[in-house]
């Protein structure tokens, strides 16, 4: 029981990965950024702050706290990189960096509905009900969106560019499921990661 367990969570994660590699779901959604900033020397501050990183194209949302010293950014993947955001609040007089990333991506209809068949395909093989299929399924891979987290927090820290660092990330999580014919993938296709 426990081997079927892991292969189907193991066959969930591999076709995950395949439908976001296909359709190139990190190119779609909102990412967050809490950056970090110093210079702030009232809390009217923050709108200076807040102004700048919303006339930003592709900001949604920000939230500047003068007592966390910090703002946390709700942004268009693909439309706006932390480096802009970081030279926005750079040029209104502060200085920011990189103090924390999630992200929120939202699946592509198209490949929403090849996991829903997926679980259903699953579902009737192994006779396990789709609703816990899909709830283990987002367990993995929210575990599996906060070791990338982390991992691109890291490559933030040593001074890598957020391209470079992404596909760092991508090609060490590839490799830690045995897809070694895919490691070099995130590398190759670098139009693929120059949103940022």
């Amino acid at each position: 029981m426990r081997k079927s367990c892991v292969f189907i969570a193991f066959t969930l994660l591999v076709t995950a990965i395949s439908i976001i590699m296909a359709y190139g779901v990190s190119k779609r959604g909102l990412e967050k950024v809490t950056l970090r900033i110093e210079g702030m020397t009232a809390s009217c501050c923050t709108l200076n702050i807040k102004d700048a990183l919303l006339k930003t194209d592709g900001v949604k949302k920000a939230f500047v706290s003068f007592e966390n010293a910090e703002a946390m950014v709700e942004f268009e993947a693909g439309q706006v990189t932390i480096e802009q955001l970081i030279k926005a609040v750079n040029k209104s007089g502060y200085k920011a960096s990189v103090k924390e990333m999630s992200r929120s991506y939202e699946m592509p209809m198209e490949a929403k509905k090849e996991i829903e068949n997926k679980f259903k395909e699953l579902s009737k093989k192994y006779k396990i009900p789709e609703e816990d299929l899909e709830e283990h399924w987002n367990f993995v891979r929210k575990e599996a969106e906060q070791v990338f987290e982390k991992c691109c927090k890291w490559a933030l820290s040593r001074g890598m560019k957020m391209n470079d660092g992404e596909s760092y990330c991508k090609s060490a999580i590839l490799a830690a499921i045995g897809e070694y014919s895919w490691t070099k993938e995130p590398f190759e296709n670098p139009k693929e990661n120059e949103r940022r």
